[in-house]
């Protein structure tokens, strides 16, 4: 996330803390658990995640929903994997 400029390195500290980065954070990451809450399908667990949060559909744990959240303008998927190890970023915004 420090790559991407979302904030300076040389301040990580304060900024990857549990409040910020979870459900009710500033910057919320990970919101459907990841490989804790389901299986990884080839890269479309955290497409499908960010689509369902982007459209409403996340039940319990939608941005938006909760106390101190907000639905949403944009979303980031940042991947890797397979043999040679290919990276992908994908950004959606709400339309």
């Amino acid at each position: 996330m420090g790559d991407y400029g979302f904030y300076d390195k040389k301040k990580a500290r304060d900024f990857l803390t549990v409040e910020n980065l979870g459900p009710g954070g500033e910057f919320p990451v990970n919101t459907g658990g990841g490989l804790l809450a389901e299986s990884y399908n080839m890269g479309l667990t955290p497409m499908a995640e960010a689509v369902m949060q982007m459209s409403g559909r996340c039940g319990d744990r939608q941005l938006g929903v909760l106390p101190g959240t907000k639905m949403p303008e944009f979303t980031i998927i940042s991947d890797n994997g397979g043999y040679y190890q290919s990276n992908e970023t994908t950004i959606l915004e709400r339309g």
